[in-house]
């Protein structure tokens, strides 16, 4: 009796689960594009559910068209949150898969390939580190602290080996190359105003 019942209630979280699934998969396919939602196994069927259910909202129809350049707002939101960022980042906020409903982690290099993004990997790399962290670390090492960038960039460079400063710099920042750069200002309306709507 007890097998036939825990059979049934199976049966049934099955229908549940493929009705929420059909719902979504009906929803996302009148888009122009269909959002990218993570297929890690143990997320994925949490996220049809909250979808199917309301708990968290659709990506907005619109976010899945393309401008006339070519490009998502995603991709060019995410094109600008990179600014500054270590290349090495693999940490992503979740806005961009339940918001803007694209893969960061695999948008990055088609920007790069598309000559959007660059990656800096010279001492230029040190000025989007926060000031005072690199006054702190000069501080440890027995320099002075300096009041600007170019004055605390140039005292690393005369006291550090170049091993060090490769170090520090690490595998550099990534920077919107002069096309990306266009971009940004082109749309910079529409980043911003749906920054503010989704308050990111």
């Amino acid at each position: 009796m007890g097998w036939f019942f825990n059979r049934e209630k199976q049966e049934e979280k099955d229908r549940q689960d493929a009705s929420q699934f059909r719902k979504v998969m009906q929803t996302y396919q009148k888009y122009a594009e269909f959002p990218y939602i993570n297929p890690d196994e143990s997320l994925l069927n949490e996220r049809i559910q909250q979808l199917a259910t309301g708990a968290i909202p659709f990506v907005e129809p619109a976010v899945m068209e393309r401008n006339q350049d070519g490009y998502l707002l995603g991709e060019l939101i995410l094109l600008d949150w990179l600014q500054g960022k270590s290349s090495e980042i693999n940490d992503f906020p979740d806005y961009f898969e339940l918001k803007l409903g694209i893969n960061a982690a695999e948008t990055v290099m088609p920007l790069l390939d598309d000559d959007c993004l660059d990656i800096l990997e010279d001492e230029g790399a040190l000025y989007f580190r926060p000031l005072e962290e690199l006054n702190d670390l000069a501080e440890e090492y027995g320099l002075e602290r300096k009041a600007t960038y170019d004055e605390l960039i140039a005292s690393f460079k005369a006291d550090f080996t170049s091993d060090f400063l490769a170090d520090l710099i690490g595998r550099g920042v990534y920077v919107p190359m002069e096309y990306g750069q266009q971009l940004l200002t082109k749309y910079q309306a529409d980043i911003e105003a749906f920054q503010i709507k989704h308050q990111l």
